[in-house]
């Protein structure tokens, strides 16, 4: 998280840094040794093959918000803090539309009781960079980057040349580490959650219920190639959890 400080301008007077780090350590760890390739359906046309972890009896929350379109699935980390993975109920809805209707606290707050399932959950690694001129601009703030009134600061003349924001964050099996249509069956036997589509998340402070974290997976490994998917009919239809009964569950 420290290289763009290698590219910084000759004409720099002051640098204002604000940064954030997380390192986080599941409550229940996933083991290394279940972790293998399986689908993730990236629409309706492309699936690629991602590093999955598995759980055979992992410690899961998990909510099924009919009018969300979504299930929303709480992962504990030690120190107090969570994540959240919001994922549709089908295919057809788009993760943005959800992220548009995200209340995290009220999510959490109606999350259930843990209970032991089969859960899968794709390791990925992100990295973000955005200038953030035009977004502060249009917040009112463009005199900032011509002539701001910086007096309480210095009597020489200084303009913001650049706002730039940085962040990345890193999911495995030991936890997370970050810097700034999947089916649920409830059965008499076995439960099970597997995220093998596009799904939002958020890193949680469990006692404010405050996302210090928010993100979108579209693809956990955008750098495996793409394959199409044969059979169209498998998108939004993610594994079912399987038993020797036929009770299934929607609510």
């Amino acid at each position: 998280m420290t290289d763009f400080l290698l590219t910084l301008p000759p004409n720099l007077v002051l640098m204002l840094i604000n940064a954030v780090h997380f390192k986080g350590e599941w409550v229940a760890r996933f083991d290394p040794a279940l972790t293998a390739k399986d689908r993730f359906y990236i629409d309706s046309k492309n699936i690629v093959d991602v590093d999955m972890m598995v759980g055979h009896k992992y410690p899961l929350s998990l909510l099924m918000d009919g009018e969300l379109g979504a299930q929303v699935a709480s992962f504990p980390f030690k120190a107090n803090m969570s994540l959240l993975v919001v994922m549709p109920m089908s295919g057809k809805v788009n993760v943005s539309a959800i992220a548009a209707k995200l209340n995290t606290s009220d999510l959490y707050a109606r999350l259930p009781s843990e209970k032991a399932m089969q859960v899968k959950l794709p390791k990925f690694k992100l990295e973000y960079g955005q200038e953030l001129e035009d977004a502060l601009t249009s917040m009112g703030l463009g005199s900032l980057f011509s002539a701001p009134d910086l007096s309480g600061i210095t009597d020489s003349p200084l303009v913001v040349s650049s706002v730039q924001h940085k962040s990345s964050m890193e999911l495995h099996e030991e936890g997370a580490e970050a810097s700034a249509a999947t089916a649920v069956s409830t059965t008499r036997a076995n439960l099970s959650f597997s995220v093998n589509q596009p799904f939002l998340f958020a890193l949680l402070d469990d006692a404010t219920q405050t996302p210090i974290f928010l993100g979108v997976i579209r693809n956990p490994d955008p750098g495996a190639t793409a394959m199409q998917n044969d059979d169209p009919e498998r998108t939004g239809r993610p594994d079912r959890g399987h038993s020797d009964s036929s009770d299934d569950l929607t609510k």
